[in-house]
């Protein structure tokens, strides 16, 4: 049973800080021809290797790990390092959603704060201006009995 060859880990092996759907994925999944390694979509079917040793979860179980251990051949380290390699990518990948996260988090975070600080300080001149025009109407309403009083004062005059 031939095994496909390994390219190369810095062809899968993305480090990059940019989320992986702004990058151009143009290289073909060698080893699972059925998955989008950049995005672990990984089918059940896709996920059986040519002799039959199950991964899930892009990982081995600690069985298939002994099994894989005790084989001495080229291909089976091959292979257990290509599975070491998209484990790391996976892991990597991970850690860069994860990344984006708190630094979204981060951001809104002092969205936040800011609409915080914004909101205490339109509520202060909501406050002054209440004061304000509760001193204007006062005053309104003094210049209202001050008409009063002066149009009393003419009538009695023109009487």
């Amino acid at each position: 049973m031939e095994f496909p060859t390994i390219p190369e880990a810095s062809t899968y092996l993305n480090l990059s800080l940019a989320s992986p759907s702004n990058q151009e994925t143009t290289c073909e999944n060698v080893v699972f021809p059925h998955s989008n390694f950049h995005t672990n979509s990984t089918s059940m079917q896709a996920a059986k290797m040519h002799n039959e040793i199950p991964t899930t979860m892009n990982m081995l179980t600690p069985y298939e790990n002994l099994v894989m251990a005790r084989r001495f051949d080229k291909t089976a380290v091959d292979v257990t390092n290509f599975f070491s390699a998209y484990c790391a990518a996976s892991i990597a990948n991970v850690g860069l959603r994860f990344l984006a996260r708190n630094q979204k988090c981060a951001l809104l975070t002092a969205l936040v704060a800011t609409l915080k600080a914004e909101v205490a300080k339109l509520h202060r001149q909501l406050k002054q201006s209440n004061r304000h025009i509760e001193a204007l109407e006062k005053k309104n309403r003094d210049y209202a009995k001050l008409v009063e009083v002066l149009q009393t004062r003419v009538s009695r005059r023109n009487i």
